[in-house]
């Protein structure tokens, strides 16, 4: 395994063993008015690798098409 695997791994891991302990809680600046979202640490990380991959995936299409 690659050495940035294994350590993405163990701190995720980690991230795992403590992600239903505590909450990030916060207004997003552009919805102002909206109230407050409140997300576990493991949750946006995995959001934000999701929507990268979607994007990434727009990107491959719109070069398919050239």
């Amino acid at each position: 395994m690659h050495p940035r695997s294994s350590a993405f791994l163990e701190w995720e891991r980690r991230l795992f063993n403590y992600r239903n302990n505590w909450f990030i809680e916060k207004e997003p600046s552009w919805k102002a008015g909206s109230g407050f979202i409140r997300e576990t640490p493991h949750q946006l990380l995995f959001h934000s690798i999701t929507h990268e991959s979607h994007h990434k995936g727009q990107i491959v299409s719109m070069i398919r098409l050239l």
